[in-house]
């Protein structure tokens, strides 16, 4: 280590910010990565994305060296590194599963009546080299008199890395907006992933696939029900001092029909920590739609405040 410790024994595990080493003396210890001077170890290991064993080869400056059985050395960022285990019980040890739930809610009376409100849960579970991702969606508004307008979607991602970065990946969706006249909305679509970097401290991702999708607008006009559409889309995160969270999110859809037909929607925002996993949450959304429903701009942006519970 820096400080010129030695602890004799074998690596265990590795994760977004620390190692796991079992020690002869007293048995499992987890270190820091930024306390890591060099590493030696011999036990075969499982990576993420590699079907057989791998073995550490070192530590040079900031990138590990790892080999994999018939494969060519591999140099990979040591912060970025992680999602490695002892291949021995690999099988009890390889699940990680978090979350996050977001409310806001509004409802004004008096000069003006208008109500709001919206609930949003994403859930992540990493099972071995596959990664299972379900998001719920659900929002109401209604100004003044006007009837109450709902917008929910239900979503599901399947990814499997084949490698350390690359996975394929499998998706759906269902939902309506009444803000946006559809009625109903499905998709189904598949396409292949790059996981660039993914730290405690920052992640980045990309995707991009061809998707199905049907729409039921809630008044009939010349567009098609049902379409064919390339996605492409992003999503960042970073965290600020003071464990704030910055995120960016962001979709683009273009339909392979009609070459003028596209839409984007992003959101991008800051979660502040409040206690025991409590956060207080500022979310801006942003929608285009390029060929908006008559009687629809095209533009559509919210900013929101609200207060969100994360594990």
């Amino acid at each position: 280590m820096h400080n010129q410790d030695t602890l004799k024994g074998e690596l265990f595990a590795i994760n977004q910010n620390d190692i796991i080493w079992i020690s002869d003396l007293i048995g499992r210890v987890t270190i820091a990565k930024q306390h890591i001077k060099s590493i030696f170890s011999a036990v075969p290991l499982k990576m993420l994305g590699e079907k057989t064993p791998c073995y550490w080869q070192g530590l040079e400056h900031t990138d590990a060296l790892i080999q994999c059985t018939g494969g060519r050395q591999q140099r990979i960022t040591f912060d970025s590194l992680q999602d490695v285990l002892l291949l021995e019980g690999y099988a009890q040890l390889a699940h990680d599963y978090q979350g996050k739930l977001v409310g806001v809610g509004s409802k004004a009376n008096g000069n003006r009546t208008r109500q709001d409100w919206l609930v949003d849960v994403d859930v992540s579970l990493r099972h071995y080299d596959y990664r299972h991702i379900v998001g719920l969606k659900y929002e109401a508004e209604a100004v003044d008199e006007g009837e109450l307008r709902e917008e929910y979607e239900a979503t599901y991602s399947l990814d499997w890395f084949f490698s350390q970065r690359t996975f394929l990946f499998a998706e759906s969706s269902a939902g309506k907006d009444e803000t946006r006249d559809i009625e109903e909305r499905y998709s189904l679509g598949s396409g292949v992933g790059y996981q660039f970097w993914d730290t405690g401290q920052t992640a980045l991702s990309l995707r991009t696939s061809l998707e199905y999708v049907e729409e039921q607008l809630e008044e009939v006009t010349d567009r098609p029900s049902d379409f064919f559409s390339w996605r492409l889309a992003t999503n960042y995160r970073y965290l600020l001092p003071g464990n704030i969270a910055f995120f960016l999110n962001a979709d683009y859809l273009q339909s392979i029909r009609v070459g003028d037909e596209w839409e984007v929607d992003a959101e991008t925002g800051v979660s502040l920590p409040i206690a025991g996993g409590i956060t207080a949450d500022v979310k801006y959304d942003y929608d285009f739609d390029n060929v908006a429903a008559e009687g629809l701009v095209q533009e559509d942006t919210t900013l929101r405040f609200g207060v969100g519970y994360q594990w």
